[in-house]
């Protein structure tokens, strides 16, 4: 059957045509064939047997008259007989002038499909009305050239005929410009741009599996859907830089409100959110020894020049940096610049984590919508309200100064809401309900047991702390009963604990290297021996013991009136890292504000005054040795003279010529004096 289409002639049909279509070409050929072989008088008879033969072959069935008709157009034309008028065009090398192959047209037409952001058919419309106002239209010239090509026996008229419903050029409806529009990939990065249609575009596969805590982390910033109120301005939205370790899914942030400046502008993020987050990574989260990196961004999560060094310095080059590549350049030089935006997909794991952060707070007050479209319509009230509150306390400010505090808001306070972001992200750090990639290939996965049903589920590592017959015991209850054991996947928390040993973290001196002397707060020790450091910026107002644990683990107590350096996190707000004159010296604990039922507020408190107490003590110890010496010595020389005395008054006992008698003290003889006693007596 094969020999009945030439090979070259069966590999232009292979490329053009469906394998369906050229596998039923292949069948009606050897029917055509075979039919042609016999004589017309028994024709109909073997019509007859190849319909049965080639039933399921061959599409509709074969009956006596099509396969007559195809056998005369086989006869003449061989295997091009057999094909449609449309299939053959799409064989032949020269398809004609059809829409399909006038390049020129078909980029006119698809320039149209992009231009038209609302769909083909208004780009339909606009084709039509370009050709009735006379314009040229490319592979094709104006609309008396198209009319000229397909009435050339009719005059053009002088009023266009083409108009959509009655009349339109060969090949131009609707439906058949609609088979040659763009694909879905050309149509969104015509109208949108690269960064949309990249979502067409075949994803990069990831894997967490092999990955070690530290190793790579994400950070991205992200706004909050919620507005709050911070201070006496306007209530807005907060803003959060986040980081997730990839390896356990472990996330930290660190969040801080819109604050307005004096010229009422907003300030979106500082500068310093970067270098607390990633100074609180190095120094006490702790990063992969033989190498990490940090997935950033261009724009908000990137590193300023001097942390990009401070970073290299202390890790000695083992800690790297990268960006998201840039999706919103033009498609092609010379085009219009998109607004710069980061590949999200860079960050993809933190990205569904900051999903879960808004799905966690979506039940706080004053939700603005995740879009302009599902904003709740009553934000528009509260902001009408909250500006007749703000209107009528600044009208009765100088009456009442404390009457904001004493009012209720639309809008919680930026503190409330700080708690129920921590506890937030706290419960999406203890999930254990997840379903994160690569879990069970990093291992982090653990057995839990009950003793029946309905009893609650424990881990399988309390019985490591029974004794070894129970153990055992418990163990072939286990294997009896299977149903009493389960499996769970670690929540990213745990995972994050399992893995501390992956990493190491830098020095405590590192952390003012990293946060640089821009964000250092000048303190001076008080006559109390502590400091306190204030800084609005971060509503930083705290503070701490002027007792510096250094670098060798050694305590030193700082100088009253002395001029300090300080650099506070406010990640980890109870340390303070000091310096003197630009040397750094060490860390300095925070001194905890509480009541007087505060047992651990005041333990702690009164330990850092016995601290402080001490320290001052060994200052002057060889002061006091020195006195304690003087004393010692002027209470022995005044014992002897005593002594000498009592023994000049002595004189012989009148009973007893071998006894004396204290005429001048009742005190018994021979007692040694002690003048605290005399003293206090």
């Amino acid at each position: 059957m094969d020999a009945l289409i030439p090979a070259e002639d069966l590999r232009l049909l292979v490329s053009h045509l469906p394998a369906r279509k050229v596998a039923e070409l292949r069948a009606w050929a050897e029917v055509c064939e075979r039919f042609l072989a016999v004589d017309s008088e028994a024709r109909a008879l073997v019509a007859k047997r190849l319909a049965e033969e080639f039933a399921g072959e061959i599409t509709g069935g074969l009956s006596l008259k099509t396969i007559y008709r195809r056998a005369a157009k086989y006869r003449v034309q061989g295997w091009r007989g057999l094909l449609s008028a449309y299939d053959l065009r799409l064989t032949q090398a020269e398809a004609g002038v059809g829409v399909g192959t006038n390049g020129a047209f078909l980029t006119y037409w698809q320039g149209l499909c992009g231009q038209y952001q609302r769909g083909t058919a208004a780009a339909f419309r606009g084709l039509i009305d370009a050709l009735r106002s006379g314009r040229e239209i490319p592979g094709y010239g104006d609309w008396r050239a198209i009319f000229r090509s397909e009435f050339p026996e009719r005059a053009v008229p002088e009023v266009c005929p083409y108009r959509i419903g009655v009349l339109l050029p060969a090949g131009w409806s609707q439906a058949n410009l609609n088979r040659h529009k763009p694909n879905r990939y050309a149509l969104r990065a015509l109208r949108t741009g690269a960064l949309s249609a990249a979502n067409l575009l075949p994803m990069v596969p990831r894997t967490r599996a092999g990955l070690k805590r530290g190793q790579i982390i994400e950070i991205d910033d992200m706004w909050h859907d919620v507005k709050v109120r911070y201070g006496n301005q306007a209530a807005d939205r907060c803003i959060e830089l986040a980081m997730i370790d990839v390896a356990t899914g472990y996330r930290s942030y660190i969040l801080k409100p819109i604050r307005r400046r004096e010229d009422n502008t907003r300030e979106l993020v500082m500068p310093r959110m970067m270098p607390y987050l990633l100074g609180y990574w190095l120094v006490c989260q702790g990063y992969r020894a033989e190498g990490a990196l940090i997935c950033g961004e261009h724009a908000t999560a990137a590193l300023s020049a001097h942390l990009k060094q401070a970073i290299e310095d202390v890790t000695e080059g083992k800690v790297r940096f990268q960006a998201g590549g840039i999706l919103s350049k033009p498609l092609l030089k010379g085009l219009y610049d998109g607004r710069p935006r980061g590949n999200f997909r860079f960050k993809a794991r933190l990205e569904g984590s900051h999903a879960l952060v808004h799905s966690e707070l979506s039940g706080v007050p004053g939700q603005v919508g995740y879009t302009r479209d599902n904003a709740p319509e009553e934000l528009y009230g509260r902001d009408k309200e909250e500006k007749a509150l703000q209107r009528i306390c600044d009208e009765l400010a100088a009456r009442d100064a404390g009457l904001a505090a004493r009012l209720q808001w639309p809008y919680i306070p930026y503190a409330d809401y700080a708690q129920l972001v921590a506890e937030a992200v706290a419960r999406i750090n203890g999930r254990t309900v997840h379903a994160l990639e690569g879990w069970e290939e990093q291992g982090f996965v653990t057995g839990s047991f009950r003793a029946g049903d309905g009893e609650p589920w424990q881990d399988l590592s309390a019985l490591e702390l029974l004794p070894v017959a129970v153990r055992e015991a418990w163990h072939q209850e286990l294997a009896a009963h299977p149903e009493h054991f389960r499996t769970r996947r670690l929540s990213p928390a745990e995972a994050w604990a399992a893995r501390a040993g992956d990493v190491i973290t830098a020095g405590r001196w590192a952390m003012p290297l990293i946060l640089g002397e821009a964000l250092a707060v000048a303190c001076t020790v008080s006559e109390q021996c502590t400091f306190r450091v204030k800084d609005d910026e971060i509503d930083l107002d705290l503070t701490y013991a002027a007792v510096v644990h250094d670098e060798d683990g050694r305590e030193v107590l700082l100088q009253r009136g002395e001029r300090l350096q300080v650099w506070v996190n406010p990640l980890e707000p109870g340390v303070a890292y000091v310096a003197v004159k630009g040397v750094y010296q060490g860390t300095a604990p925070v001194m905890v504000a509480g009541h007087q039922d505060d047992v651990e507020s005041l333990k702690q408190n009164l330990g850092m005054r016995s601290k402080v107490q001490a320290l001052e003590k060994a200052a002057i110890a060889p002061l006091l040795e020195a006195r304690k010496a003087e004393r010692t010595a002027r209470q022995e020389q005044n014992a002897r003279e005593i002594e000498a005395a009592r023994k000049a008054g002595q004189v012989p006992c009148c009973s007893d010529k071998t006894k004396v008698r204290d005429c001048s003290d009742k005190t018994k003889a021979g007692k040694p004096i002690d003048l605290d006693d005399l003293i206090m007596n």
